[in-house]
């Protein structure tokens, strides 16, 4: 799990990354980012009742969790990443490098 200062929870903050955040997408997820201001990441998780039922939805959002806990992010960024109907489908291994890729092209990623 998160840490739960690492974690977007309120929705005003989800709404301020969605409406003043930059845009990227894949065919299975969306990721939405905006730069902060408090030192850290804080990250959201997105899956709508369209991905499919609850277990569904969380097994979905297992995967991203854990994807972003292995994944080195630069600090000073809320990232918002919306699962899309594709990503029930796709295996961990696609998936992560998707979320990978869409965090390159961002910009966000450290180097190693």
């Amino acid at each position: 799990m998160l840490q739960k200062n690492l974690r977007l929870k309120k929705s005003k903050d989800f709404l301020i990354v969605a409406r003043s955040g930059k845009y990227f997408k894949s065919r299975s997820i969306v990721l939405r980012l905006r730069p902060n201001k408090l030192g850290g990441m804080r990250f959201g998780f997105v899956v709508s009742r369209i991905i499919g039922g609850a277990v569904t939805r969380n097994k979905v959002k297992r995967r991203l969790r854990h994807i972003v806990r292995e994944i080195q992010i630069e600090d000073n960024w809320d990232i918002v990443i919306s699962a899309r109907r594709n990503s029930k489908f796709i295996n961990f291994a696609k998936l992560k490098i998707e979320t990978k890729e869409l965090l390159a092209n961002a910009g966000v990623l450290k180097d190693e």
